[in-house]
């Protein structure tokens, strides 16, 4: 199937082969006995069709519509939009089960809104006689039994030894062409099992790897960023600590050399005369 466009109206109406239209209009005055067997097994032919036509099966390969905003309206007959001869209004992913009319008729709509589409869907159709529900089909790793599927004919499943049947075992056919249920499936009695060893055992090591690339990566962005950040600040405090010295180095240089040797001059000033007059006694 190709994605269908949005807020797309599509009908499909398929007709199968109308015996009514049909009428025996063969006439001869005086047949010969071959003309005469001919023509009443012609007559014959054609009462049967009259007395059972067509009807029409419909079986879906692929089904993918949006859930509950498109939608695909199956009904019985050549008038479209009739709601009382709606069979069946489908949507979603599941593929539906055939779908049997009741004339020699069936119409399609789809049904589209205006957001997202899907893929659409795939269906065959071919004519059958009436009085009959069509050949459902055997489920995946089972059997069947019963070949018949006409008014009241009972079909029965099974499955094989190593799967489970999920849905109902019998279904009946009904006279508005239908089954009373759906085609079941067989299903891996150990599946639920498989799925929880797999998911573990995935999980364990989706997990272990995940987190050791995640902490590894975390790790090395962690301490690289605390010893960028250690690193600065203990360089800033040692900078500023030095600094002070420095200028506190400064400080006392310049008050020495602007006070203190001045000072320490007068003094030996003032200490040479009596220096020299005790050496010259």
């Amino acid at each position: 199937p190709v994605q269908y466009e949005n807020n797309a109206h599509c009908v499909w109406v398929i007709t199968a082969m109308d015996p009514g239209k049909f009428l025996p209009t063969i006439v001869e005055l005086a047949p010969s006995p071959e003309t005469l067997i001919l023509n009443l097994g012609l007559i014959f032919f054609l009462s049967l069709l009259f007395f059972f036509p067509q009807v029409i099966k419909l079986s879906f390969e692929e089904f993918d519509l949006e859930r509950g905003y498109d939608t695909l309206t199956v009904g019985d007959g050549g008038k479209i939009g009739d709601t009382r001869r709606v069979l069946y209004v489908l949507t979603g992913s599941s593929v539906p089960d055939l779908i049997v009319s009741l004339s020699n008729q069936m119409w399609l709509h789809l049904q589209s809104d205006d957001t997202i589409g899907s893929a659409g869907f795939k269906a065959v159709y071919e004519e059958i006689e009436r009085g009959g529900c069509g050949d459902p089909g055997v489920p995946a790793f089972g059997r069947r039994s019963g070949d018949r599927f006409q008014h009241g004919d009972v079909l029965t499943f099974f499955c094989q030894s190593a799967f489970e049947l999920v849905g109902e075992r019998s279904i009946t056919c009904q006279h508005n062409n239908q089954w009373s249920g759906n085609k079941p499936s067989c299903v891996c009695k150990y599946l639920s099992i498989y799925l929880s060893i797999y998911l573990s055992i995935y999980l364990s090591i989706y997990l272990s790897i995940y987190l050791s690339i995640y902490l590894s990566i975390y790790l090395s962005i962690y301490l690289s960023i605390c010893l960028s950040v250690c690193l600065s600040v203990c360089l800033s405090v040692c900078l500023s600590i030095l600094m002070y010295f420095i200028c506190f180095f400064h400080c006392f240089y310049y008050s020495f050399l602007l006070f203190f040797l001045p000072l320490l001059s007068l003094m030996l000033l003032q200490l040479h005369g009596p220096i020299r007059d005790y050496i010259v006694s």
